[in-house]
């Protein structure tokens, strides 16, 4: 326990002074203690020894009295007194140095203290993770223990100070009773002042001095006894701050017991419940097995007695032509299903609403099986076999599949195999089985890799593509990771229209295939090994062929002269020398070419020059290094030598510049952004045409390039856009056939430019070989909606004057229409007609209504002014309509047209509709009277005339405009040459006045032409007229 405050003591008060006498001066207690500065700490004065009686006798005083007498006593023990005074106030000050140096060293273990007490506070409030640990309690015990020892010592500390504050406060207390009970003040007469000896002087000058020490030693225990109160606070907030911390390590002790108990119960659970897990993922597993068993073993049974059941065939009227006709083919139970109790029907592609999917290609007919009967109800599942058209050079990257429509718009897909049957041994079939009538439809897609990641790590090989593969660990996913990958490959035409639209892609050397991966983990404890082809720099494997070339044409020269010196016999070989071929040297300087010991090589030191140099390649390829001045490996240098011919141009001497030196560029598409975009990854060669990298993320859909140094990334990407666009885009053109007989029934085809030729000759042989040229290349991709539109004197006369298809690269996409012209009456300078037939794409663009705000109706009260003004009452308020329920707003869905392009046809006139109508005439009736020119005389001169009529008619008055009316509505109606002649003479006879000589003007005509027999025949019948 601390030592309790030692009280404060008061030097006591000086005795009253007796009744009589003068005041003192100055008094033991009298002097004001408090306003002696306490820091002026002087050394107490040595008192002078007192004087002897001697000295009492110099004083002038002769005789001594009892007073003097009592009066020397008193100084004489007043001088022991002081003395004695002496003594105790140098072991005052002793005592007070003592406390002095105790204070220090009181104030240095204070500081201690107050240093332990903070580690110890920062200790506490660490982080509950370092809490957790044994080191943590060890440095706890250890600081408690030192905080400990050192309130000990404060303790002993304290104690030795009290013990000291009470040796020098007992001697001071005797002291100053002593000065008090000795020096008085004597008493003096009232009338004469009290006179003072020199002792007395020197004794008052002593009791100032010493009073000025008392007060110093007061001041001075003061601050002793202020510095062990604080020093006891200090013990007792340290001994409080000790048990707390106390108390918290133990219960820290307590908690992180708790929780290492706690911790083990649960991973002890944790295991049991894993043990548990494992128990039951093994027992499903094994049930699992046993199911699969069983149903491998029924299925296996059910294929036995599905191979005996009978083929149902659906025939249907397609428009494609290598099905033949088949809709589907059903394999089925027979006790549950028969061929009436189902249909098969073809659907267009306009009216099924098939979405189409990026890559996908539509190879068949979209068929819709629906029953018979809507009471009929499906208790079997359908084995269907549907046609399809994947041709054999798609088969090796490309795998038919079948997808069902489960909602409307929506397709799932369904597991399908390649199935052939012997009754159409030509067709070819992709097999699935359903259980409920559906539409169907068969589309290729790249062919999709289904991988499985083991969770204990490995190297895992694609079966589609061997020589990619994925590397993992362990720590690379926390269970089995499935993923399936998807190679595109990409074609040399491709990347031959890529280099012709884009200039800068010259410079990519090669490229990767496409790489879809769908994962099912987005992230990777650790980054997988991905290994993948990239075809090599055509520059390496071209020196490389040169070098192997060099190699093999030094090395006939030496085998064939050999075997020639092994035939010829020893004489001749010793009389002919042979001959060196000796080339001719270019002028000026030339490499240095070493000469190579002709010496023969083995199979197996051949065999291993050339491994050497292929692992040569891939190693410099692996470094990236720069091949232009690097010879080939495992080749001398003189074969390096040829693989830089040497030209001799303008003075100088060129070498080939082809560098081998290329790069690798990572390219990822953006799901967002719909654009390739470059990962900064890095691409280490391993071969010559195998690459590898570190996935640390889930990338779906990437490619890799390899380039020269020359290109820039922005350059990249823009190529890799463009080739994408180039790969899901086909480069197409419009044919335009009409028959010979009917240029009206016209045929249109989007064909494809690689197919044009095939086209052609089948439109050809369906008579199909009459119209314009193909229109010039444009792109379209799958899915794109077509329409026909006409321009110019065209249109077409069918049901839909605007016909529409779905573009699809594996089928036929064609019209057949039938044309007219807009106007007979247009376009009367060419001896045809003339439009354009545009094919225009159609593109869904889906926009929302716009909602218009309706006023609302308010009813208002009625209310003059006079009772509004007299009647203080509230205005009633208008009663608010019931504002009626908002109807959701439909999305308007449009179809913007945008032209692709345009062909001109032409097509013949029809004379028959353009020849003018003949004009309605009132027939002429001819009545003679007593005129000898009658009916019969006309019709004989019509008949009569010959090809001289239109000259006649001419000398008979008739305008030549009256005439071209005449023949062009004769040709009109197709009269005869005798009814134009009757037509021209009645025309003639119709325009004469009665009263005219109709004889005389017809003779006078006919002479004019040479028709005297017709002159004679009119003077013959007016003579016979006149006799009558």
């Amino acid at each position: 326990m601390p030592p309790k405050k030692p009280p404060a003591k008061k030097p006591p008060a000086p005795p009253p002074p007796k009744k009589g006498a003068a005041p003192p001066k100055a008094k033991a207690g009298g002097a004001e203690p408090k306003k002696v500065p306490s820091e002026t700490k002087q050394p107490p004065e040595t008192i002078p020894p007192a004087p002897s009686n001697s000295a009492l006798a110099l004083t002038g005083e002769g005789d001594a009295t009892p007073a003097d007498a009592a009066a020397a006593a008193d100084i004489e023990k007043s001088k022991s007194d002081s003395k004695t005074k002496l003594d105790v106030d140098e072991s005052s000050s002793a005592a007070t140095k003592v406390a002095e140096d105790k204070c220090k060293d009181k104030t240095l273990d204070e500081a201690t203290l107050l240093k332990g007490l903070k580690q110890l506070q920062e200790h506490i409030l660490s982080e509950a993770t370092v809490q957790a640990g044994p080191e943590y309690l060890e440095a706890l015990k250890s600081k408690v223990e030192a905080l400990t020892s050192d309130m000990d010592h404060l303790k002993r500390y304290c104690e030795d100070s009290q013990q000291q504050l009470e040796t020098v406060m007992n001697p001071i207390k005797k002291i100053t009773e002593k000065i008090f009970r000795t020096v008085t003040p004597a008493e003096t007469d009232k009338e004469s002042p009290p006179k003072k000896s020199l002792e007395e002087l020197e004794l008052e000058a002593r009791q100032k001095r010493l009073h000025v020490q008392l007060v110093k030693i007061n001041d001075e225990l003061l601050q002793v006894s202020k510095i062990a109160v604080e020093t006891e606070a200090a013990a007792v907030g340290a001994s409080q701050a000790c048990a707390e911390a106390v108390e918290l390590a133990k219960k820290i002790q307590e908690e992180l017991e708790e929780k290492q108990r706690q911790e083990k119960e649960a991973a002890r659970l944790a295991e049991l419940e894993k043990q548990k897990e494992a128990e039951r993922l093994a027992e499903e597993e094994r049930k699992r097995l046993e199911e699969e068993k069983k149903e491998a073993a029924l299925i296996k049974q059910r294929m036995k007695e599905a191979r005996q059941w009978q083929l149902i065939t659906y025939n249907v009227t397609s428009p494609l032509e290598f099905d033949g006709g088949i809709g589907c083919v059903i394999r089925a139970d027979p006790q549950y299903f028969k061929k009436s109790n189902a249909e098969c029907s073809v659907i267009n592609q306009l009216e099924a609403g098939y979405v189409f999917v990026d890559n996908e290609e539509v190879i068949s007919n979209i068929i819709e099986l629906t029953p018979t009967s809507p009471t009929y109800i499906l208790k079997c599942n359908l084995c269907i076999y549907i046609p399809h058209n994947l041709s054999r050079q798609q088969t090796g990257s490309r795998e038919p599949l079948i997808k069902m429509e489960t909602a409307p718009g929506r397709w799932n897909e369904v597991k399908t195999k390649d199935a052939t049957l012997d009754k159409f041994r030509e067709a070819k079939f992709a097999q699935c089985d359903v259980k409920v009538f559906c539409r169907l439809i068969v589309v290729s897609r790249f062919k999709k890799d289904h991988m499985k990641l083991k969770q204990r790590g490995g190297r895992f090989v694609s079966k589609v593509d061997p020589r990619v593969s994925f590397t993992t660990t362990p720590e690379t996913f926390g269970r089995k990771e499935k993923i399936s990958v998807q190679i595109q490959p990409i074609d040399s035409l491709s990347m031959a229209e890529l280099k012709q639209k884009v200039p800068a892609a010259k410079a990519i050397l090669t490229t990767s295939s496409i790489f879809n991966i769908e994962w099912a983990s987005r992230t990777f404890g650790t980054p997988i090994e991905l290994t993948l082809p990239v075809p090599p720099n055509p520059i390496v494997v071209k020196k490389a062929a040169m070098a192997r070339a060099a190699k093999e044409a030094k090395t006939k020269p030496a085998a064939a002269e050999q075997q020639e010196d092994e035939q010829k016999p020893a004489e001749a070989k010793e009389e002919v020398a042979p001959k060196k071929e000796v080339k001719a040297a270019p002028k000026g300087p030339r490499p240095d070419v070493k000469k190579d010991d002709k010496k023969p090589v083995d199979a197996a030191k051949k065999k291993e020059g050339k491994e050497g140099k292929e692992g040569k390649a891939g190693k410099e390829a692996k470094e990236g290094k720069g091949k232009g001045d690097e010879k080939e490996g495992g080749e001398p240098e003189e074969s390096a030598a040829y693989t830089k011919p040497i030209k001799w141009y303008m003075g100088q001497y060129a070498t080939n510049t082809e560098d081998e030196r290329d790069q690798f560029f990572f390219l990822q598409l953006h799901e967002k952004k719909k654009r390739w975009v470059i990962l900064p990854i890095d691409i280490d060669p391993i071969k010559i045409d195998m690459v590898e990298m570190k996935l640390k993320e889930p990338i779906d859909r990437f490619l890799v390039f390899r380039t020269t140094l020359s290109i820039s990334t922005a350059e990249v990407e823009l190529i890799a856009n463009t080739l994408h666009a180039i790969l899901i885009s086909r480069t197409v053109q419009m044919v335009v056939r009409q028959k010979p007989d009917d240029s009206c029934d016209v045929m249109v085809h989007i064909a494809q430019a690689s197919k044009l030729d095939r086209v052609l000759r089948r439109l050809q042989d369906d008579d199909y070989d009459v119209g314009p040229e193909p229109s010039g290349e444009v792109t379209l991709k799958d899915g794109d909606l077509l329409e026909l539109a006409f321009r110019g004197n065209v249109k077409c006369i069918d049901r839909n004057p605007n016909p529409q298809i779905i573009f699809n690269t594996n089928l036929e996409n064609k019209f057949h229409i039938n044309i007219q012209e807009r106007d007979i009456y247009v376009q009367k300078s060419y001896d045809v007609y003339r439009g354009f037939i545009q094919l225009r794409r159609l593109t869904k663009v889906i926009t929302m209504p716009v909602r218009k705000v309706k006023e609302r109706a308010k009813s208002v009260v009625k209310a003059t002014v006079d009772e509004a003004s007299s009647s203080h009452q509230l205005e009633e308020k208008p009663a608010e309509e019931e504002e009626p329920e908002e109807v959701p707003l439909k999305p308007i869905i449009e179809f913007k047209p945008s032209l692709i392009t345009e062909v001109l046809i032409t097509f013949p006139k029809n004379l028959d509709l353009l020849a003018p109508k003949p004009l309605r005439k009132a027939p002429i009736t001819y009545i003679s009277l007593n005129d000898p020119v009658t009916v019969q005389v006309l019709t004989k001169i019509a008949t009569d005339l010959g090809a001289e009529w239109p000259a006649t008619a001419t000398s008979l008055g008739i305008k030549p405009v009256s005439l071209m009316h005449l023949q062009r509505d004769a040709a009109l109606v197709k009269k005869t040459e005798f009814e134009q002649k009757y037509d021209m003479i009645m025309l003639w006879v119709k325009a004469l006045e009665k009263s005219e000589n109709k004889a005389a003007i017809l003779a006078s005509a006919l002479a004019a032409h040479g028709r005297e027999d017709l002159v004679k025949f009119l003077e013959e019948i007016t003579r016979k007229s006149f006799r009558k």
